[in-house]
């Protein structure tokens, strides 16, 4: 948190900006959320918790974050979700390896713990290119929603032709 909070301070002082204290409440509530979060989530979790700030503070604080690097926006592919989602970095970033597993149908984002996989892509080097962090995003159907599809189709009634 300390560091995280140093990096940030650091970044608003070179880009001009001030540090205030609903930044720093924006801040301290997205290194708090473990999950993937929209914005919305968030200014929800910071009014549940008596902090007064904006939906508009929400935003650009967010995109400050996204910024300097302590969080990441992801905007999935598929799924009824079109906002955004967040999640935090941690500051060594090669422990911020990011897996997702996207469902196309419900947009359900459940992120798998593969430590073989973020060895493997951590050991690779990309010539004079140092890599800060990575996201591997991986589309299908999660297990409800095959189900579903499973048990419409068994549903279905067959077209039988003479």
């Amino acid at each position: 948190m300390k560091a995280s909070r140093e990096i940030f301070t650091r970044y608003l002082h070179e880009t001009g900006r001030r540090c205030t204290f609903e930044r720093y409440a924006v801040l301290e509530q997205v290194l708090a959320t473990p999950r993937h979060f929209t914005a919305d989530d968030l200014h929800t979790a910071l009014t549940a918790a008596g902090n007064a700030v904006s939906p508009a503070t929400v935003y650009s604080t967010l995109d400050l974050l996204v910024d300097c690097g302590l969080a990441t926006r992801h905007r999935f592919e598929h799924g009824p979700a079109t906002s955004a989602l967040y999640q935090r970095v941690t500051v060594d970033r090669r422990a911020a390896a990011r897996h997702h597993l996207v469902c196309r149908s419900c947009g359900k984002v459940t992120q798998p713990a593969d430590p073989e996989l973020a060895a493997m892509i951590n050991a690779k080097r990309w010539g004079s290119f140092e890599a800060d962090y990575y996201v591997l995003d991986i589309y299908g159907l999660c297990g409800a929603c095959r189900r579903r599809l499973r048990k419409s189709q068994e549903n279905k009634p067959t077209r039988h032709t003479r």
